[in-house]
């Protein structure tokens, strides 16, 4: 059996535009992951981050590497067609698993190494906040933290 511990914070969005969508749901013991646009989901585990989502842009989905990376193919409310991409994570749930989910203000920000030191501190959530205004953060920054705990029976 485990326990979720979450910590969730986030700046307001401007109107009239569409949104990024990140998640997980976790059940029977399996984990699922679902996202639409540039938000992403990681995984810290063991010290070692590792991105489960792949950006649904120009330059990561569409395949142009030279695309600016804030030009979204996907997202909820923001054109005529939408998607929420479903997957199951092939990792299992392990004790003192770490999820990430953040917003493009948060990783297009903050390294990928920072990222995975400030997730094994507490406060996480809000350190990466800070870190992330510290570096120029204008965009929304949205980030959401879920460490994995196994429940002693």
């Amino acid at each position: 059996m485990f326990d979720v511990n979450t910590q969730e914070t986030h700046n307001a969005m401007s109107q009239g535009m569409g949104s990024t969508i990140a998640g997980l749901f976790v059940y029977q013991g399996k984990v699922f992951r679902f996202h639409a646009g540039d938000s992403r989901i990681y995984l810290l585990r063991d010290g070692g981050l590792r991105r489960l989502t792949i950006d649904h842009s120009l330059k990561e989905s569409g395949g142009n590497p030279d695309a600016p990376s804030n030009i979204i193919t996907n997202a909820l409310g923001g054109g005529a067609t939408a998607f929420i991409e479903f997957e199951e994570v092939e990792q299992p749930l392990l004790n003192n698993d770490i999820y990430l989910l953040s917003s493009d203000g948060l990783h297009d920000l903050v390294a990928p190494d920072v990222i995975s030191d400030t997730l094994m501190l507490p406060d996480a959530a809000e350190k990466l906040l800070a870190i992330a205004k510290e570096n120029g953060g204008l965009d929304n920054i949205s980030i959401i933290t879920i460490k994995i705990e196994e429940k002693e029976e």
